[in-house]
């Protein structure tokens, strides 16, 4: 567009006749923008200047609609590339009268209702009055008016005011301000701003509705912004390089533009403050306008920053042409010289707000090198030009550019957003309603049907399960094809984040759960859930507890919190409590006001924790609901990059509500995070059986230090001990202590009476009342994994395991052509045959060639009674691999109830006995009193030395085992009940 000559500007209707040439032939000596149209449609736009005018009416028609094609052929369905003269005609002249004829519009209950708001400060009446005016014509008008008076003192309204205008005053100086007040006044399910300076097209508010009606997984819309007049030299100049007209093809945006590949987001594409309408919902979710931004404060804006942080979360934002209005440009130089200023003080603060809260590299980048390189570049181009036409305003961006930097770094402790009204309140749930439990799952196939059999053996009835591929190569697709009535959904890869966005949008359930497709629910998960539910119908996200386990499923951390906070926010700023996203159960529209923020590639639900607590309430319990599964695969990642996720994501809600430090100091927060993580590197450390090999970087030493100095000095200390323990022994072997009791009975030095040295072990609680699940591999188990090792050759053919069947995976391996698992409970994961070794099993005589039962005797009211059944079971020849425990502690949580004793080998011996041959029986004990005693505190195996564990001592058994064969006699070098 030229800028030396002002425009008029014409409208032209399609479906019209067209003037006959000779009125038109001459008329455009001056210069035009042509908007051609279809009915209320606008399809494309025309500079008179920009091409050759026809001179014949059937040219004429050709230009008219070659201008037209872009955007019919988007609207059909069409190739982009037009056919022949007539047909392209013929084509599109059918499809435009077929479309306007079939477009029904819906019934008014399906309308959503839409609140126009209208900011203004005053400063310019007569652009106000033509606003108004055009309101007057809309057709239909909108649901409800809200004026914003952002002047300090009255507003002084045109005489003809609106019927049912509703005024409110917001007196704190920024457009920003007045459009949260605006929003926070409405009552309808949409929001549509326009500013005072524009007029509407009739049609907008059915525009909008139909839009919204026709595209329900939208959450926001921009309009198609078009001059209302280009007669001074500023309009045509603000016109013709920073236009607000965007085309006339409609576009929707998802967060796939926020790819980290891109270097940056061009939000300002999307469209024009001028025109935009928002659903309430997403205005209250994500705390509405930047208040530090748009005019009155940085300048500009702060619609673009609002459609980032909508973009981050997945939230789909459309442009659409047919919501049209008309825009008055500055008239003159000096407001178009301070405008452009403002525009890019505001685009410089916004783009700083974003880095801050979302910390893309692009961003910065953006900030530091492109912008300062663009202007130098543009100071050269000035100079060639003599800062005409597109450098006239280039003083003015570069002004602008740096006042931002200074804006922002002054105003950065300023609260972004208005303060919650209180809770939101959601209508009441149905008394049964649908469960969607959403499994997202990538490269994680060997995991996953764990987790849909805890789904679809779950005790309530309406349940839904969705899993989400998120761009997994391996076998999830044929996995969950496995298990009908499993919804698949495949998506690229982008992310736990977008895959738990992409399973909001298909779930179908009143009530969401996310469950990762390596841990699994509980059984009665979602019926204590939604008991929970209806005892709080206040409570719109309810959370309970969880268990952890190891990669085959043995429980590892039963711990039991003490209370349920008062403030679940406070709560959450000191640490996050819930723990395991599959313990929370969130009403459906709670994601009507937020989702997952995927520009987090951790902590995304730590993150979504914080920001519902400021919206909704929650509910919390104590109930166990599901479990966590710890493998090297999970644990992997480093440390201090978790750490700094999950302090970038507390110090960003800090800074979005600052009026917290008052309740909950940020420093605290940041404190016990960073202990927490110290306390995990050292963990990962000193357990590599679950963690696998880790090495700290010098960042996460310095973090160690910092936070848990006594800690890694002791563990330093131990290492450094051990070492030159290893060294003695090396060197100087005769110093070495024996390593078997056969040669010596007693200890190589005995200490005097009163010089015994306790050390760590000088206290009446143990370190682990688990165990030792809580910090590694226990003793026992290292045990039990040894004589299973040692008769591996007889896990063979049908095998029969208790519980899981993680060892016979792990020792049968190829030689297993049959696994099933025993438990009471038909609701366990992964249970093959229910029954107690007490009564009857539902299997047949001589049905199995190996039963794997460790640790569980013990358990039983007639230990007698389960040994026969299980030589019932046996095939001729079958093995009975048993352990049970010798020295040991009890059990403090589930089986504390049901523990009768410990045994010693003379008392098993005499007990299989009743049911198998003396000469098939292979006794071992494990163990000796250094062992015994690390258990009974809850150390575990690799703070052992492997010449401390493997001497094993009668006396102190940790464990005794037994391999009984089933009628078949063994000769064994071994003596009944030898040691190894």
């Amino acid at each position: 567009m030229r800028t030396d000559q002002p425009y008029c500007i014409q409208h032209i209707n399609l479906a019209a006749p067209l003037a006959d040439p000779e009125t038109w032939i001459g008329y455009f000596a001056v210069p035009h923008l042509l908007v051609v149209w279809w009915e209320d449609l606008p399809l494309g736009l025309i500079d008179t200047r920009e091409c050759s005018l026809p001179v014949s009416q059937p040219e004429w028609e050709r230009l008219l609609w070659a201008c037209a094609w872009p955007a019919v052929a988007h609207r059909a369905g069409w190739l982009a590339t037009p056919p022949a003269w007539p047909e392209m005609h013929r084509q599109m002249k059918d499809w435009l009268e077929m479309s306007m004829q079939d477009k029904v519009v819906a019934a008014p209950s399906r309308h959503p209702s839409v609140a126009l708001v209208i900011c203004t400060a005053g400063s310019r009446p007569e652009a106000l009055r033509e606003c108004l005016h055009s309101i007057q014509k809309l057709q239909p008008q909108p649901d409800e008016i809200v004026m914003v008076n952002n002047t300090p003192g009255p507003l002084h309204l045109p005489e003809e005011t609106l019927p049912g205008l509703r005024l409110i005053d917001e007196p704190r100086c920024g457009l920003d301000y007045a459009r949260n007040a605006g929003w926070r006044a409405a009552t309808s399910d949409i929001v549509l701003y326009i500013d005072d300076d524009v007029q509407v097209y009739p049609t907008l508010i059915r525009a909008v509705k139909n839009t919204f009606i026709e595209h329900p997984e939208i959450h926001a819309l921009t309009g198609l912004v078009l001059p209302a007049r280009l007669d001074t030299l500023a309009q045509r100049l603000f016109e013709a390089y920073w236009s607000f007209q965007r085309g006339f093809i409609p576009q929707t945006y998802t967060g796939n533009r926020l790819n980290q590949q891109q270097p940056l987001v061009p939000v300002w594409e999307i469209g024009a403050g001028a025109c935009m309408a928002f659903r309430k919902s997403v205005l209250a979710g994500s705390g509405g306008f930047d208040q530090r931004l748009d005019a009155g404060a940085a300048g500009c804006n702060g619609d673009s920053e609002l459609w980032y942080r909508l973009l981050v979360q997945d939230y789909a934002i459309r442009y659409e042409p047919a919501a049209v209005v008309f825009h008055h440009h500055r008239t003159t130089l000096p407001e178009l010289h301070q405008q452009i200023f403002s525009y890019l003080r505001g685009f410089t603060t916004a783009l700083w707000i974003s880095y801050r809260q979302f910390r893309r590299k692009a961003d910065w980048q953006h900030l530091t090198r492109t912008l300062p390189a663009y202007y130098a570049q543009r100071f050269r181009k000035a100079l060639r030009y003599r800062f005409r036409d597109a450098y006239h305003t280039w003083a003015d961006e570069l002004r602008g550019f740096l006042a931002g930097w200074l804006y922002a770094f002054r105003h950065r402790h300023q609260p972004p957003y208005p303060e919650p009204a209180g809770p939101i309140v959601l209508p009441p749930a149905s008394p049964s309603p649908l469960v969607s439990v959403v499994i997202t799952c990538y490269q994680q196939a060997h995991y996953l049907p764990d987790a849909i059999r805890s789904v679809l053996e779950q005790t309530y009835p309406h349940v839904e399960c969705l899993v989400v591929d998120d761009g997994s190569t391996d076998d999830t697709a044929a996995v969950a094809a496995l298990f009908p009535g499993v919804r698949y959904v495949y998506q690229a890869n982008q992310g736990l984040a977008a895959a738990r966005n992409t399973g909001i949008g298909y779930a179908r359930g009143e009530w969401i759960i996310f469950l990762d497709a390596d841990d699994w629910l509980y059984p009665a998960a979602i019926e204590t859930q939604l008991r929970h539910a209806a005892a709080h119908p206040e409570a719109a996200i309810i959370t309970g507890h969880h268990d952890k386990t190891s990669a085959e499923g043995r429980l590892l951390q039963n711990w039991e919190p003490t209370d349920v906070p008062a403030d679940p926010e406070t709560a959450l700023l000191q640490g996050n409590y819930i723990g395991m996203h599959a313990a929370v159960c969130y009403r459906r529209e709670v994601f009507h006001y937020l989702q997952f923020d995927t520009t987090l590639r951790a902590a995304e639900d730590y993150d979504l924790y914080l920001r519902a607590a400021r919206l909704f309430r929650i509910h919390s319990h104590l109930e166990r609901v599901a479990a966590y599964r710890l493998h090297p695969q999970n644990m992997s990642g480093q440390v201090g990059w978790m750490l700094h996720q999950v302090l970038h994501v507390l110090r960003r809600h800090y800074e979005r509500w600052p009026q917290l430090k008052q309740q909950s100091p940020y420093a605290s927060g940041k404190k016990i995070w960073k202990k927490y993580y110290a306390g995990e590197l050292l963990r990962r450390l000193q357990f590599r059986y679950f963690y696998g090999k880790y090495s700290l970087s010098p960042a996460e030493w310095m973090l160690c230090i910092r936070w848990r100095p006594r800690s890694l000095l002791r563990a330093g200390m131990h290492l450094i001990y051990k070492k030159i323990r290893a060294m003695i022994s090396r060197f100087f072997p005769r110093l070495q202590r024996h390593s078997r009791y056969s040669e010596s009975w007693v200890a190589a030095y005995v200490p005097p009476r009163g010089q015994t040295r306790w050390g760590d072990l000088r206290q009446t609680r143990p370190f682990s009342a688990r165990f030792g699940f809580d910090r590694g591999k226990p003793v026992d188990r290292y045990y039990i994994e040894d004589f299973l090792f040692h008769y591996r050759h007889c896990i063979r053919g049908h095998v029969l395991e208790i519980g899981d069947n993680s060892y016979t995976r792990q020792f049968g391996g190829d030689q297993v052509s049959r696994s099933d698992v025993l438990h009471v409970r038909a609701e366990h994961p992964g249970v093959t045959v229910v029954g107690d070794l007490n009564d009857h099993i539902p299997l047949a005589d001589g049905q199995l060639d190996c039963i794997i039962l460790t640790q569980t005797l013990h358990l039983l009211a007639c230990p007698e009674r389960a040994i026969a059944e299980c030589s019932r079971l046996l095939k001729p020849g079958g093995a009975l691999l048993l352990t049970v425990p010798g020295i040991t502690p009890i059990d403090h949580d589930e089986w504390k109830d049901s523990w009768q004793g410990s045994f010693t080998s003379t008392s098993l011996s005499r007990l299989l006995r009743t049911s198998f041959a003396p000469e098939n029986l292979n006794l071992h004990t494990y163990g000796n009193v250094l062992a015994a005693t690390a258990f009974l505190y809850g150390l575990v195996e690799d703070e052992l030395t492997d010449a401390e564990k493997n001497d094993h001592d009668p006396h102190f058994p940790v464990i005794i085992a037994a391999c009984a064969i089933k009628h078949l006699t063994i000769k064994s070098n071994n003596h009944a009940s030898q040691s190894f």
